[in-house]
């Protein structure tokens, strides 16, 4: 897995930093199809949107899209809980206040 840093762009994906990522799908579908994420600051938290966007092509991206959307249903629900719940186990380190190994 490659790590993100702001303006980073490669493997059909670009990031706008710091609260934007689109991800292209890369795999064979009738369309074209990205997952998106939203990060918004509220209060001392914040809170992430999960948008899965799909482009058909003709019917047959149509009945694709329709006929998954169940089972993406399942997937996308349990993909932002282990998202949220990985950020608030490893929250990202203020910047320039780091700190040391010390633990101070």
């Amino acid at each position: 897995m490659e790590c993100l840093h702001g303006g980073a762009a490669g493997g059909g994906w670009k990031d706008d930093p710091p609260f934007h990522l689109r991800l292209a799908a890369e795999m064979r579908v009738p369309g074209r199809a990205w997952l998106e994420y939203e990060v918004k600051p509220v209060g001392e938290g914040s809170t992430i949107r999960q948008t899965a966007i799909f482009d058909p092509a003709g019917l047959a991206g149509l009945a694709y899209w329709y006929g998954i959307y169940p089972v993406h249903a399942l997937i996308f629900r349990r993909l932002i809980h282990v998202i949220a719940r990985k950020a608030v186990i490893h929250p990202p380190e203020s910047h320039g206040q780091r700190r040391s190994s010390s633990g101070n």
